[in-house]
């Protein structure tokens, strides 16, 4: 019988540098665009603070967090949070 291989899960974390406002238009009413980008990509994402935690396979880790430093830095540019529709177009992009 072949062994299987255990992937580990990886711990990344993303700093977003940034103020209540950035940050509540950044995670959305009730963190929905944070549990989109769990949803999408397979991870946790928890924060504490302008400091977020994603939990996952090594390379859905860090395609989350390059989404998250992505949409942070739309919201800086524009003052607006990230719309809906515009997460997934994002996260294929990283």
């Amino acid at each position: 019988m072949a062994s299987e291989k255990t992937v580990q899960p990886e711990t990344l974390r993303y700093s977003a540098d940034a103020g209540n406002a950035e940050l509540s238009a950044l995670c959305g009413p009730l963190d929905e665009n944070l549990r989109q980008i769990e949803t999408i990509l397979n991870v946790r994402v928890s924060r504490r603070g302008d400091v977020f935690r994603v939990t996952g396979e090594l390379e859905a880790a860090r395609r989350a967090v390059t989404a998250l430093a992505a949409l942070m830095t739309r919201v800086k540019s524009t003052g607006r949070g990230a719309e809906r529709r515009r997460h997934p177009v994002a996260l294929r992009r990283t």
